[in-house]
């Protein structure tokens, strides 16, 4: 009998507190940014902004261009999709792999407002601005303002306004939302230095071009990341209902 209630309140727990999984991008979302890397440990890869309207075909917008992805390549990541459907291993805290699949994108954050997006939720990167990292805090993947916290619980995590010239403007990734310990944190598309860095699991690329996709982000239609191999986007482009994308390579 014990164990028939524990299972039942497990199951409730992870009724009420995970997110929601879809079998493709939600109908819901009406812009993607779509990342495609050549295999598995790629470092390079394409990104396209693509639009669409009830019940229609994915529109390419015309903004894309080179990224880098993590220095080791892509990792199953936590999000929207159903992690069967993605062959890669599981993505884990200091992999510095960046995650696949679909993730919501939620917010726009920057030093200057003046660079942040008139129809996004925006986050001002001041000085005690950071993303914790440490997977045995309280706060685990969240962006907070340390002075504003009641303990400081964490041992790491990224100071957003030290980590220049890639965060002087980004867009934040919803990956691994409920904290799952390990899983990974601190997911971001955001600024390279120099073509051909690699990154720590984010997606980078050149200034004006993150700048386009952020003026082209609206919140009303839920916009997400879509990031996989070249493998992975084959077999699920139809599942997924995703759109064609150009092959370009990084300048």
């Amino acid at each position: 009998m014990l164990l028939k209630m524990r299972s039942l309140l497990i199951l409730i727990f992870v009724l009420i507190f995970s997110s929601p999984v879809y079998s493709q991008v939600p109908d819901s979302t009406r812009q993607i940014v779509l990342v495609i890397t050549g295999d598995a440990d790629a470092q390079e890869g394409t990104i396209t902004f693509f639009e669409r309207e009830e019940k229609q075909p994915w529109e390419k917008v015309g903004i894309s261009g080179p990224i880098m992805v993590g220095r080791t390549g892509l990792a199953n990541g936590l999000g929207l999709h159903n992690t069967e459907d993605i062959t890669l291993p599981d993505k884990v805290e200091g992999d510095g792999k960046s995650p696949a699949g679909i993730f919501s994108l939620s917010n726009v954050f920057a030093f200057d407002s003046a660079d942040g997006s008139p129809e996004m939720p925006f986050i001002r990167v001041a000085e005690a601005l950071e993303c914790v990292d440490d997977s045995k805090s309280e706060y685990y993947t969240q962006i907070v303002n340390s002075d504003s916290v009641d303990k400081v619980d964490w041992n790491s995590s990224e100071m957003m306004y030290e980590t220049t010239p890639y965060y002087l403007q980004g867009i934040v990734a919803e990956h691994n939302t409920n904290a799952v310990p390990g899983r990974g944190s601190c997911i971001f598309l955001h600024y390279w230095k120099t073509p051909g860095e690699a990154t720590a699991g984010c997606t980078a690329m050149k200034p004006d071009l993150l700048n386009q996709i952020i003026q082209q982000l609206d919140s009303k239609k839920n916009p997400a990341l879509v990031q996989l191999t070249d493998e992975d986007y084959k077999r699920l482009k139809e599942k997924w209902e995703l759109p064609e994308y150009p092959r370009l390579t990084a300048e």
